[in-house]
């Protein structure tokens, strides 16, 4: 785990950082948010969706978490080198659109696969897409996304294009080593 509290405030008084975004204040590796992969996971600050039942609650309310910089977030891509994808999780990073859209650019820049969990409808938040290559869209209603009955949907874009994955398992087979 990385506690960004830590880190220089220096990084985010410098004028010349535009791009920011708030996250709670840690910053882990994870290992079952996407099969087979490893994943730097983003916990992001505030979300209006309202999910019964929400597995993050104290990242509902805007107020609080710990503003994040991309100099931030090059500094732990730097140290911390097993991730092989960025995964965004909540709270809802949808809702801080410019930060997001922001990031997910940089990821990208830097060879990163960027992957998105939102409670938000995928057609609803075409826009913000750009530079994601995975969605897992749906309000969580207590199923996890890995069993059959879930609400929750799969999207991957494979040539610039996106499939709906029936089976989140699938992922793995899909996308490969």
């Amino acid at each position: 785990m990385i506690n960004i509290s830590n880190m220089s405030d220096n990084l985010s008084k410098n004028p010349n950082i535009l791009r920011k975004i708030v996250v709670i204040s840690n910053i882990n590796a994870g290992f079952i948010e996407i099969p087979g992969k490893i994943t730097l996971n983003l916990y992001v600050q505030g979300c209006k969706n309202n999910c019964k039942g929400c597995q993050n609650p104290d990242l509902l309310p805007f107020s609080g978490g710990k503003e994040v910089t991309e100099e931030h977030i090059k500094v732990i891509l730097k140290t911390k080198r097993l991730p092989e994808w960025i995964c965004w999780l909540g709270g809802d990073a949808t809702f801080q659109p410019e930060g997001f859209k922001a990031f997910n650019k940089l990821f990208h820049e830097l060879g990163y696969p960027v992957c998105l969990y939102t409670g938000q409808n995928f057609n609803d938040i075409q826009d913000l897409l750009n530079d994601v290559d995975l969605v897992i869209d749906g309000k969580w209603e207590g199923i996890p996304v890995t069993e059959e009955n879930t609400n929750q949907k799969v999207y991957l874009k494979k040539n610039n294009e996106w499939i709906n994955v029936k089976k989140f398992i699938d992922l793995k087979e899909i996308i490969g080593k």
